[in-house]
């Protein structure tokens, strides 16, 4: 049994179009009426297949083929349908529409699942609207819970009132006491990687862990034309002088094992012609080993100090509390390999460097996640691009993964 890459492509081009007008790429925040639209379009096709189809007081929408037995756990697949502002058609979507085709595959196979079979579309998983990533899974997980309905807070409305208005009750979205059999989410890489080295499929190990290290440098602001260099106190120097000494201890340590940027900083005054007094920055830190953020954090404490003296200014290091790497299920990896080496696709075990909606299953239920290339490893672009051949494969081990999960 396999894909069929028409529909796909059909259903990627119709999510597509369910896009704020007059924006950039693919805008489709959550709880909006192009999200509206979106989860509209993804119902009506779970209906017709005759799934059981519901959305959750968080708006996510589940929908359900019962297995001939009533009291197996689920098997559930699925990914998210919000975007970031001016995004692509494939991050999310994929894994969304690959878990409808599954269903769809399963219909016309003629072999229905012992299991129910479960295909959930996540909303509010990009965090841009109320600044907190995994937001429906980290509820239905249960690490968030009715303080946040009120904590949370957009454009002067909480969470809880947004929910009302766009039609969902804000209530029964925890899962953390049922049972599944097991969660698996098909996304896009996001990264260069698989195309890189020509391979089909990707075997997420683990999702990153991650930390942001918050930096203040302070000076003394000055003349840019009448104060001699040699009794500056210019933030932007020392503050310059320690990102790239943290970026060359990474490169020394570990070049293959974690990854650091500074995306944004922001120099105090502003002026082209004033010293900075002020350099404001952050460090966004991700690995799969603990110990080498750790590592990477203290040598940042220890060379902010060394350049503070040099520089005569002060800085002030904050770290955040660190996310630690989520691994999956290494029974579940072993059925999604299992599923590629009868298919005869080539593939690797990998990491994620993103968070996605599985790191917060992953609190409740056995989780594994498939990753299909990215065209030039470009994703939150309006030029991002999975081949539907290429996507095509990762429906099918899909498929096969949830084959063999229900034949347990």
């Amino acid at each position: 049994m396999k894909a069929n890459a028409d529909r796909l492509s059909k259903d990627i081009a119709t999510l597509k179009t369910f896009s704020e007008p007059g924006k950039a790429g693919v805008h489709r925040m959550s709880f909006t009426p192009e999200y509206r639209r979106a989860v509209d379009y993804m119902k009506d096709q779970m209906l017709r297949l005759g799934m059981d189809v519901r959305e959750n007081g968080m708006g996510v929408l589940y929908g359900t083929l019962a297995g001939s037995d009533p009291d197996a756990p689920p098997i559930v697949s699925g990914s998210h349908l919000d975007t970031v502002p001016g995004g692509g058609a494939f991050d999310g979507a994929a894994g969304a529409v690959a878990a409808l085709e599954v269903a769809r595959m399963l219909r016309e196979s003629g072999r229905p699942l012992r299991h129910p079979y479960q295909a959930a579309c996540f909303v509010e998983e990009e965090g841009a609207t109320f600044g907190v990533g995994c937001l429906a899974s980290a509820f239905i997980s249960g690490e968030r819970g009715g303080a946040d309905l009120d904590g949370l807070v957009f454009e002067g409305r909480t969470l809880r009132e947004t929910l009302r208005e766009y039609g969902a009750s804000a209530k029964d979205i925890c899962r953390k006491g049922e049972k599944a059999k097991a969660f698996v989410e098909l996304h896009i890489e996001q990264g260069p990687i698989l195309e890189n080295e020509n391979l089909s499929i990707g075997i997420v190990e683990s999702i990153v862990g991650a930390q942001n290290v918050a930096v203040r440098v302070t000076g003394e602001a000055g003349h840019a034309g009448t104060t001699p260099m040699k009794v500056r106190k210019n933030a932007g120097i020392a503050a310059c002088g320690l990102i790239l000494a943290a970026h060359a201890y990474v490169r020394e340590k570990y070049w293959e094992d974690l990854v650091l940027t500074v995306g944004k900083i922001t120099l105090l005054p502003g002026g082209t012609n004033v010293i900075p007094g002020e350099a404001q920055y952050r460090y966004d830190l991700r690995s799969h080993r603990v110990d080498a953020i750790k590592d990477v954090v203290a040598f940042i404490g220890r060379k902010a100090a060394e350049i503070a003296e040099e520089e005569k200014v002060a800085i002030q290091v904050t770290p955040a509390s660190l996310r630690k790497p989520t691994w999956m299920s290494g029974h579940v990896k072993d059925l999604i390999e299992q599923s590629v080496k009868e298919l005869g696709y080539s593939y690797k075990r990998m990491n994620s460097g993103a968070g996605h909606d599985t790191m917060k299953i992953a609190r409740i239920w056995d989780t594994g996640m498939i990753f299909v290339p990215s065209e030039r490893g470009l994703s939150h672009n309006p030029a991002e691009n999975t081949k539907l051949e290429d996507l095509a494969r990762g429906v099918d081990v899909l498929y096969g993964v949830v084959r063999r999960l229900d034949g347990e």
